[in-house]
């Protein structure tokens, strides 16, 4: 009587092993370019969660408030009341996204600064945080109106 083995022969292990590899191949490049845009509209949700904080510390404390931006090469935001004191400690985005950049519509004499009155609506109108890497296209933008309502869209 001859007993029939079980497992894998050597060429059914190969030919096995070959597909995985080639599978890996084609999605290693694709998981790159979504680990990129995750950190992009990750940085985007963190400024507009630091926007709509500071929207809300005006309105609150009844006092105006200051988001001074870092473009770039920095890429920093500090949110201040009126009287300088932090109300967010400055967050760098350089150290979680060392490749981010920041861009804005924010320009003349107060350019890089956002100031919410204590109702809660921009000083300056309304304005455009664009957040994306040194080498993709993925970009976001973070639109606030002139009374102070945010959006984050996918550009």
């Amino acid at each position: 009587m001859h007993r029939a083995s079980s497992g894998f022969t050597y060429i059914e292990l190969i030919i096995t092993i070959s597909i995985i590899a080639l599978t890996l191949a084609f999605v290693a490049p694709s998981l790159e370019t979504y680990s990129q845009s995750q950190k992009v509209k990750n940085t985007a949700r963190e400024i507009y969660t630091n926007l709509q904080l500071a929207r809300m510390a005006a309105i609150e404390e009844n006092k105006t408030v200051d988001i001074i931006f870092s473009l770039n090469p920095a890429a920093a935001m500090s949110i201040q009341d009126s009287t300088g004191r932090d109300v967010i400690p400055r967050v760098d985005f350089q150290d979680s996204t060392p490749d981010v950049k920041l861009t804005s519509n924010l320009c003349g004499a107060n350019a890089g600064k956002l100031t919410y009155q204590p109702m809660g609506n921009l000083k300056d109108g309304a304005q455009t945080i664009t957040v994306g890497l040194r080498q993709t296209v993925t970009e976001y933008e973070v639109k606030i109106n002139p009374v102070g309502g945010l959006r984050l869209v996918k550009k």
